[in-house]
């Protein structure tokens, strides 16, 4: 038999190599083949486990979360022109850059708001003490700190806005109105007039989006007065929250009879108190208790919201819709 030529002998060699090598590659692509099915199959069984267990959202999920972003967004759509309000009012008490004023262009706003309030309680029969200072009695001579004229601005619009809302509402009189000592190191220093100081903090909201500024006001109002004074800072252009009202009638008891006698300008009968009285007397109404007035002690937080903190240079732009 003759010997097959050489060049047929490394051909069937080649050959045979090559169908080796692509056996292995087909039974190597095969088992990752199945080694992924069996992995398909496995996530497609816990997404139907998910989906029984009722993780996904259904129908009325999304619902409920369209009328929430709906909500959402008429809310964020209605209080952008209040914001923008708000902050155009501070701008005169911040200056220019929003840093604050100057020393002397402070106390010159002082003197100007408190002769514009004086004359606001004058029109609206509020009575205020000649020498009273809105709680900036230490700023009737001196000037402020330099670097705390932004807080004291901050303040000062808190205090003009509080103390319009009060006139307008028409109380019987204001007493004090007390503010943190924001110029001072400390949360409630000891020093300065004490009528004016509040043993109080600035406090930081949530995430740094606010800082809530604590007044409190001493006054005397008909009840029909302080309802119109919470119905006042609710529509107040500024922020404010109520933290609480401290309530005391005017009268501590109720009046005797002869007392009451005396005031309609009736006489005593000769019986004594458990004598009979005139008809007259008898048909006349006289209020005994209802028309007095209240002292109240109102604490409200001033609400001033932070500008948001400027983008990097290098920040992506946010698409259009987001």
């Amino acid at each position: 038999m003759n010997a097959l030529p050489k060049h047929l002998i490394g051909a069937i060699a080649a050959f045979a190599v090559i169908g080796l090598l692509g056996g292995g590659a087909w039974y190597w692509t095969s088992a990752r083949l199945d080694g992924s099915l069996q992995a398909r199959s496995q996530v497609m069984q816990d997404l139907a486990a998910l989906n029984a267990k009722g993780v996904f959202p259904s129908p009325a999920n999304l619902k409920t979360l369209k009328d929430n972003q709906e909500a959402a967004a008429l809310l964020a759509s209605s209080m952008e022109p209040r914001l923008t309000a708000a902050q155009e009012d501070l701008a005169p008490f911040l200056g220019a850059e929003g840093k604050g004023l100057g020393a002397d262009a402070w106390k010159q706003m002082l003197i100007e708001k408190r002769e514009e309030l004086k004359k606001q309680a004058e029109a609206a029969k509020v009575q205020v003490a000649d020498d009273f200072y809105f709680g900036f009695k230490r700023y009737r001579l001196a000037s402020p700190p330099p670097g705390a004229t932004r807080e004291l601005g901050l303040q000062l619009a808190a205090i003009d806005a509080l103390s319009r809302v009060l006139f307008a509402s028409r109380v019987a009189s204001l007493q004090e109105i007390r503010r943190v000592l924001v110029e001072e190191s400390g949360a409630a220093p000891a020093s300065g007039t004490s009528e004016e100081v509040l043993a109080a903090v600035v406090a930081p909201g949530g995430g740094g989006l606010y800082k809530a500024y604590p007044f409190e006001a001493r006054f005397q109002a008909s009840p029909a007065a302080l309802k119109r004074v919470l119905n006042g800072l609710s529509a107040e252009k500024q922020f404010f929250i109520v933290r609480f009202a401290a309530l005391e009638n005017q009268k501590t008891g109720v009046p005797r009879r002869s007392e009451i006698l005396s005031q309609a300008g009736l006489a005593t009968p000769a019986g004594g108190e458990g004598g009979e009285r005139p008809a007259a007397a008898a048909k006349l109404l006289i209020p005994v208790l209802g028309q007095e007035l209240l002292n109240v002690r109102l604490r409200v937080d001033f609400i001033h919201w932070n500008p948001p903190a400027p983008a990097p240079a290098n920040a992506p732009k946010p698409k259009p819709g987001t």
